[in-house]
């Protein structure tokens, strides 16, 4: 099949399925394209609006702030702003050691990377291979530790994923292995974390007693400000203060500790950052 014919069907099963009608062509001569020039032999794609969709370079070529490397495929936002890098070859971007998929913010600014290498950003250790993601600005997101480290007064593993809000703060952790974080047995998963460093949520990796409120072991908790017991998912049938209670109820406990609420319900899973569907990357064309 030739690459011509390869962009054709690429168009109408990826491109014209994620970004909606699109053309693509082989540039025949130099042509400066929404401010970035292509020299002649770039396969090009473009949205139905004519905004460039997709282009993968035949040279080395700084578009932005950012020395790409000949071989790179670039996918576009339709505003015109990079929006996926795919590298060849190992590159840094914005001070990132990267390589395979980079996505960008509409801002030109990094989004998420693989790293080539092992890197300590803004003091926290990233191994190679780890998928990192950062703030439009420029601070750590987050992402799976390289080594263990203590961070903002918990111990974390090795591989435990920690990430940040804007404000450089803890927000939320993906625990490898149960721990006890704060006195309260956590279940490896999601752990939530408050401004002020405090648990705000998570689920319990054995059974435990939160302010005098005994739970059965795997019940999702979220705790008030203060620390103490705002509600509790139990997994198992349950007796609180006189009440017998089933499995997958909700009980919520008013800031000085009464029972005010208590029903059933389905427990959703909750996601971490990087768990929704990326976007869809179009395969290389065949014979390059």
């Amino acid at each position: 099949m030739s690459r011509k014919i390869f962009f054709s069907v690429l168009i109408v099963f990826v491109v014209f399925g994620i970004y909606g009608t699109a053309y693509s062509e082989t540039l025949k001569a130099p042509r400066t394209v929404q401010g970035i020039g292509f020299p002649a032999g770039t396969e090009v794609e473009f949205y139905g609006s004519g905004q460039i969709s997709l282009a993968e370079l035949v040279q080395d070529q700084k578009i932005g702030d950012v020395d790409f490397t000949k071989g790179t495929r670039l996918l576009f936002y339709e505003m015109g702003k990079i929006r996926i890098a795919v590298l060849r070859r190992e590159q840094d971007i914005q001070g990132v050691p990267c390589i395979g998929e980079a996505y960008f913010y509409q801002s030109g600014k990094l989004k998420s990377a693989l790293l080539s290498r092992d890197k300590e950003i803004q003091g926290i250790p990233f191994s190679k291979g780890s998928r990192i993601a950062l703030l439009q600005s420029g601070k750590i997101r987050g992402g799976p530790l390289g080594e263990s480290r203590k961070i903002q007064e918990i111990n974390f593993p090795k591989g435990a994923g920690v990430y940040f809000g804007d404000s450089g703060k803890l927000s939320m952790a993906y625990l490898p292995a149960d721990q006890d974080i704060q006195g309260i047995p956590l279940a490896a998963g999601d752990v939530y974390f408050r401004e002020s460093g405090k648990v705000s949520r998570g689920k319990l990796s054995r059974d435990a007693v939160i302010n005098g409120i005994k739970l059965p072991k795997d019940s999702g908790i979220e705790l008030y400000p203060s620390g103490k017991l705002q509600t509790a998912f139990l997994s198992k049938n349950t007796e609180i203060e006189g009440t017998k209670l089933g499995a997958g109820s909700m009980v919520s406990f008013t800031v000085d500790g009464k029972l005010i609420v208590n029903k059933n319900i389905s427990q959703g899973a909750v996601n971490t950052p990087f768990s929704r569907e990326k976007p869809k990357i179009p395969p290389r064309p065949q014979g390059k």
